[in-house]
Parts: C-alpha cells; structure tokens; sequence
C-alpha cells in the first residue's frame, strides 16, 4: 500500500492520472498509473482506499463492490483481506481485521516510490471510518466529482497510525490532497519484524503536569509501570521530558533501537528519534493496550517539554512541578505531543502558526523509554537470556 505522489482536489476527474474518469473509477486509475510508474508488482489490482455513498472501502480492498452492511454483495461478509506491506517494505497491518481492531502499526507516510509524502496540508481524501464504511456524515466530494467549496470530504493525516491516517478530518474537497492505494485481495497476515532494542511506551491515563513531579519522579513512574506490565527490566525506563536545565535526549544513555511492547520498530537510535520522522508510533502502553483519539472525539496527549531534535521548549509546568507561575494569577504551560503521530507532533505539537503548549491543569500522559536492550520481540525469557544478552545479569551479590 502507498500514499499517492500526486494530489489533486475531490473532483477525482481533474487528476492526471485518472484518464478524465470520475469518482471510484478514476480513483483506482490514479492508484494503478502511479502503481506501474513505480514498477510495483500486480498494478492493476490496486484500488483506492475511498468510499462513497455506495461502495465502501472495506469491500474494495477485497475485491469487491457495494457495502459492508450488504456483505460487498457475497453470501457472507467477506473477511482476510491485506496484510498490507509498505512500499519500504515494513508492514502496514497484519491483516484487515487488525486494521480495524487496533489501526495502523505504523504511518502510510511512504509514497509509491518509497519516498516521504510531502503535501503541505498533510492530510488524505479517505471519505472512510475506523470501520472501512463511508462517513456517515456523506463526506465524500459529492461522491469524489466535485470541488465545490461548500462541500467536505472525510480525511486522516498521512503522518498518523492509530485511526487517525483515514478518519480524523473534515476537508474541503477545493483542496488539493492525496489519498491511499492498496493492493487489494489477500495475502499472507504479516508480523512486524524482530528487532532487538529497547522498549518504549506510551503510559495512558496520566493527570496535571504539575502530578508529573520533575524528572526523576516522572522516571519513577515509568519504572513502576513497566514492573506492573511485566516488561522486562523495569528498572530501566526513564520519561521523555525536559526541564529547564535538561533535555530530554541527553538524558538518556542509551542509544536505541526502541521497540513498542507489540514489537513494532520507533526508531533505530537518538539520531533517528530527534530526525522528525518515527518509524512507528507510540501508542501502545506497557499493559499492550493502543491509544489515541477515540470515538467521541477525546484527545490523549503526552507532556514532554520537549522539541523534535530533543531539546527543551522552556514550557515545563515549571520544571513539572506547578500549574502556575509563582501564585495562581498566572498559568503555567507545557509542551505536549500526541501519540498517534510518527511525524514530529509526536512530540511537540504545532499548527501553521507555530508550538502549541497546552494548560499544565490539563490532565495529559507521558512516554517511557527503556535504557536496555533486552533481545528479540516474542523472547521467551525476559532478559534476554535465550539471544545471549547478558546486559541484567551481574557478577556479585549483595
């Protein structure tokens, strides 16, 4: 699966590559032509990952038409279709039920050519929830043949996993925007690869900034996390935060990789976690549960104080200790990332106008990273024994 390199506005006749075609039609036209200029094996079996009005996305993807509430027109609804590499040959998803179960394991941020989808807006024409059916609010461009200012079609962020990459915005379908083409059909389910490296996660439900205490605290917190979900040497996790005096990369003394606890890779080493650009989210929490916007709209953000290449923001909820500056006259702020992104709002969130600090008497979690690597995803022993780490194991006793 790809995000296209080419964009264009919802009126999907308008683009190149669709040969004048309208709607759906012209969609899969754009995802075969960019397929084959790519060289991508079984190019005229790719479809785009849009819905309209009749035909959902879910049903594409496996080949056929009509609606999941219809079964795509089979007997029976059909199941099994992906898994989905990327075209850096990472996998997109298990399979199509993993898909809709948990989101992405990672961003579908790499075009045909395995390049970084560059599109100042960031963001996709899907018409598509978290399910695969159409939106239900009719967001489709008029079923992608117009672009007419008053009218909206659904999107995701091409730089978010989680749901967020097919369902999390309301564009204007005047805007021009790329969407996504998957090979559809099924294929073997797929597993992210073994990596050895270190784990990290994302905590979950947290509080105030103030409730974070200052870094060791906030380290503190980590470590009885990570010996409560029984990951592997927990006394290990240090938080992704900065202070005034601190920044948050060279706390650490370690250098990567990082693995979530479903083994999925965030990135190989501090150069490439501080680059901008995650290899997966961090979303999945030391308990393997996965979080991001829910249904209802609620944002889960992470404190970090932290910028993209490491360093501190200055906004710290005063060194993570108060909610206010000096008497509550004055509110304290704190830099926040979210945990869906891999682009660099994963760690300091921003608009066109620039840094975003929120509140510190908002309730926000944190990340937590491991400074040990303790061997391959799926080990059987913890620490690492079975692959000849012997990184926990010490010569003396008390």
């Amino acid at each position: 699966m790809f995000t296209t390199s080419v964009n264009g506005t919802g009126d999907l006749s308008t683009w190149t590559d669709s040969g004048g075609l309208v709607g759906l039609a012209g969609a899969d036209a754009v995802c075969r032509s960019r397929a084959a200029a790519a060289g991508l094996a079984n190019s005229e079996n790719f479809v785009a990952w849009l819905s309209d009005a009749n035909h959902d996305a879910y049903c594409r993807v496996h080949g056929y038409s009509g609606k999941k509430a219809n079964n795509c027109g089979q007997p029976s609804l059909p199941t099994g279709a992906g898994g989905w590499l990327r075209t850096d040959g990472y996998p997109f998803t298990r399979n199509i039920e993993t898909l809709l179960q948990i989101g992405a394991w990672v961003a579908p941020r790499l075009d045909e050519f395995g390049a970084l989808a560059d599109v100042s807006s960031g963001t996709a024409f899907t018409g598509t929830l978290r399910d695969g059916t159409v939106d239900d609010g009719g967001e489709t461009c008029s079923n992608w043949s117009s672009a007419a200012p008053e009218l909206f079609g659904r999107g995701g962020y091409y730089g978010a996993g989680w749901f967020e990459w097919t369902r999390s915005i309301h564009g204007f379908c005047q805007f021009s925007r790329v969407f996504y083409c998957f090979e559809a059909g099924a294929g073997p389910a797929l597993e992210p690869p073994e990596v050895q490296g270190a784990i990290a996660f994302f905590l979950g439900r947290f509080g105030e900034g103030e409730e974070v205490g200052g870094l060791s605290q906030g380290d503190a917190i980590c470590q009885m996390s990570a010996e409560d979900g029984g990951l592997p040497a927990p006394s290990s996790y240090m938080a992704w935060l900065s202070d005034d005096t601190v920044d948050a990369v060279d706390r650490f003394p370690y250098d990567g990789p990082w693995i979530r606890p479903d083994g999925v890779l965030i990135a190989n080493n501090k150069a490439d976690l501080t680059d901008g650009e995650l290899t997966g989210q961090i979303n999945v929490d030391y308990l393997g549960q996965y979080w991001g916007k829910d249904d209802i709209g609620f944002v889960y953000s992470a404190w970090t104080g932290t910028r993209p290449d490491g360093s501190n923001t200055g906004d710290n909820c005063v060194d993570w200790t108060s909610n206010y500056i000096v008497d509550p006259d004055i509110p304290a702020y704190g830099s926040f990332g979210r945990p869906e992104f891999v682009d660099s709002r994963w760690t300091e969130l921003s608009d066109f106008q620039g840094p975003t600090p929120a509140f510190c008497g908002n309730d926000n979690s944190f990340y937590c990273f491991s400074q040990v690597a303790t061997g391959l995803t799926g080990e059987i022993f913890a620490d690492g024994f079975e692959v000849g780490n012997t990184s926990m194991w010490s010569t003396s006793s008390p």
